[in-house]
């Protein structure tokens, strides 16, 4: 019989020295895709007349999974070049003597998230005493958000706890079509990457974790087939890792995620172009309601200037507008794009369907028929351990082309 090799080394050892150098090999790429990529964070884009850019759904320690303060959600928001966020403390109307004594550069919207038996909703524009304290059944808690002024959008509709199962109501106005905390919960194998960059590249790490949302976005097309709904991106910011209700630890920063997707509201109609809306919390939470709004990754680029309209006859309808079908005189959608690092692709969908692509950094297309028209833009995300993969940039808020009665 054969002796040992004296010299052998068992194969789990062996398997195991293999694993540690392949990710220590993993960790040098990560950290160093994270050194060399650079974000065009710096390049704010030229706004157009009007348009404003915040984030929406906020938390603070007043909730109890919220780690950070108001002054810093203050700071963050100015360092991040916002002009708005929304405060929407769990089950909490935001209160605005919260706001004495601080600096009032950034629009604070005042907000609620909403716990209902059916999932989460978040209510903006609402104060202290729109309702009381005790349960209250879902439709009921809508119906007295609408009620008190408020905008019912429903909150991370399929990655929350509980996940919104009450959808045979007509008493919301939108959906978080984007919820950034979701972006985390299914983010996949690509969250080891943002793990291991985020000390070294913060906002590049966070990008890493953009994909498209595709129950959302498919049950929002789903629903515009019925009605006006409004699509919003929520932030879901808390500045918190709990761990048995106790903070661990400030993560992520407020300034890191401000900078990712945000909220671009256009206070000037697209039907008059010379009159914009002045920049206070009534007029955004006008725009929003209307859906003069649209979601971006800034961080991939800055996408302030996007310009969507669809002309008709002599009327012009802007995003979220509804616009006039004349069979007789087609109406027209154009497309403008602000300056991109690399190639975009813009994909137009007609009644949840796409309808048309282009490669260019305008499109003109004449419309031949009725419809819900929403448009999404792709770029491909920068750096080594971005994989060349298409992310979404850009999801608009539709013109809605309706046939005359």
């Amino acid at each position: 019989m054969a002796n040992p090799d004296p010299h052998s080394k068992p194969r789990p050892r062996r398997l195991r020295r293999i694993l540690v150098q392949a990710f220590l090999i993993f960790w040098v790429a990560v950290l160093l895709d994270g050194y060399f990529t650079h974000l065009p964070l710096k390049d704010l884009g030229r706004r157009a007349p009007g348009e404003v850019v915040g984030i929406l759904h906020v938390h603070t320690r007043v909730s109890h999974d919220g780690g950070g303060t108001l002054e810093g959600a203050i700071q963050a928001a100015r360092n991040a070049d916002l002009d708005f966020i929304t405060i929407t403390e769990h089950n909490i109307a935001f209160d605005p003597s919260r706001l004495d004594h601080l600096p009032s550069d950034v629009t604070i919207l005042p907000g609620e998230e909403v716990s209902t038996p059916n999932g989460h909703f978040v209510v903006l524009g609402v104060h202290p005493g729109w309702r009381d304290a005790s349960p209250h059944p879902t439709e009921e808690l809508l119906q007295r958000a609408g009620q008190a002024g408020g905008i019912r959008i429903i909150s991370h509709p399929f990655n929350g706890a509980p996940r919104w199962n009450y959808w045979n109501t007509a008493a919301f106005d939108g959906m978080e079509i984007w919820n950034d905390d979701a972006q985390w919960r299914r983010s996949g194998g690509q969250l080891l990457v943002t793990a291991l960059m985020y000390p070294l590249n913060p906002e590049l790490a966070l990008t890493r974790l953009a994909s498209r949302p595709d129950p959302n976005l498919a049950k929002w097309d789903e629903l515009l087939r019925t009605r006006h709904v409004v699509g919003t991106c929520g932030s879901d910011a808390h500045e918190a890792i709990m761990v048995d209700h106790e903070l661990l630890w400030h993560f992520p920063k407020y300034v890191n995620v401000f900078r990712i997707s945000r909220q671009h509201v256009l206070l000037v109609s697209a039907t008059e172009p010379t009159k914009p809306a002045p920049r206070t919390p009534e007029a955004i939470l006008d725009a929003l309601r209307k859906g003069h709004s649209y979601c971006a990754v800034d961080s991939l680029a800055s996408a302030s200037g996007f310009q969507e309209t669809v002309t008709s006859g002599a009327a012009t309808a802007g995003i979220g507008d509804p616009a006039p079908f004349d069979p007789k005189s087609p109406p027209r959608l154009r497309i403008l794009l602000p300056p991109t690092p690399s190639k975009p692709q813009i994909k137009i969908f007609k009644d949840g369907k796409e309808w048309q692509s282009s490669s260019d950094q305008t499109f003109e297309k004449e419309i031949a028929e009725p419809g819900v028209y929403r448009t999404e833009v792709w770029l491909r995300q920068p750096g080594l351990t971005g994989w060349n993969q298409w992310t979404p940039w850009i999801i608009a808020n539709p013109i809605y082309v309706e046939a005359q009665k």
